[in-house]
């Protein structure tokens, strides 16, 4: 294995451990001014990372991910990238620690399964690699969206009880909270639509037609279905705070479904091997 195909793996979990780190030293220091330091080294290990991941697919000639490894340091890298959205469109750091565990949790688990120096014929020349890194990078939206929500709903718990514990005085406020779930939600569903209208052109080419009630295609469509509701529902009726949560949660228990339970459970044109 080449030093183009270990880069993305283990070669960025030093930086992405180093950020984690610096965001846990800012937090449980009560010290926000040295997140900061958290920020600088989650951006450059997300780019160098994404600029690895290029080059990899690039000398293999399919671009990633084509497998469950790529896949997961792929979803590292879109959730590290998303969480930095919000960071820079709310100004709060709060939550960088815990992204960054996930993150790490995620790079750790690619890079233990590796990298696909073989690509399976039937992937080959379909864009089967970009129409998944639009789904995972919808995942990873979801993920920093269902995260912040469920944050808002134990932050509201607490405020309520007159109680708020010391955790909570370090992160970001409901309403900062409720704008992140918002961006997130929002973001990931448009590479949600673009997941699936790419998905449809490729089920055309592999098997003649557009759609198959794939288990995975169903609920994909009912992810998309319950997020566009949760966005219709803000939008057209001024939904906001719990209310709003609670949808996103939903969304994500769907995503669940989608990714996990049902690619395990029922028979589905998704497996190639």
């Amino acid at each position: 294995m080449g030093p183009a195909a270990v880069a993305p793996f283990w070669g960025v979990l030093p930086l992405y451990l180093a950020a984690t780190l610096a965001y846990a030293w800012a937090f449980f220091t009560d010290r926000p001014d040295r997140s900061r330091w958290g920020s600088v080294l989650l951006t450059v290990a997300a780019f160098a990372q994404l600029a690895a991941l290029l080059t990899f697919g690039r000398q293999r000639g399919e671009w990633p991910p084509v497998s469950s490894g790529e896949s997961l340091v792929v979803l590292a890298c879109a959730t590290a990238l998303i969480y930095l959205y919000v960071e820079l469109r709310s100004g709060a750091r709060g939550l960088g620690v815990f992204a960054g565990v996930l993150i790490v949790l995620f790079q750790i688990l690619g890079s233990l399964r590796g990298p696909a120096l073989e690509v399976p014929e039937i992937l080959r020349g379909l864009g089967f690699g970009p129409h998944v890194a639009f789904n995972i990078t919808a995942f990873a939206s979801f993920t920093i969206a269902a995260f912040t929500s469920l944050t808002y709903l134990l932050q509201y718990r607490q405020l309520r009880s007159l109680r708020p514990g010391l955790l909570m005085e370090r992160l970001p406020s409901l309403e900062q909270l409720d704008k992140m779930s918002y961006r997130t939600t929002l973001l990931g569903w448009v590479f949600l639509t673009m997941g699936l209208v790419l998905s449809a052109r490729l089920a055309e080419q592999v098997w003649g037609q557009p759609w198959q009630w794939d288990p995975k295609q169903c609920t994909t469509l009912l992810t998309w279905m319950i997020f566009g509701l949760a966005l219709f529902l803000r939008r057209f009726r001024a939904w906001q705070g719990g209310r709003m949560a609670t949808v996103t949660l939903a969304g994500f228990f769907s995503i669940v479904l989608a990714f996990f339970l049902f690619s395990g459970l029922l028979e589905s044109a998704h497996r190639f091997a």
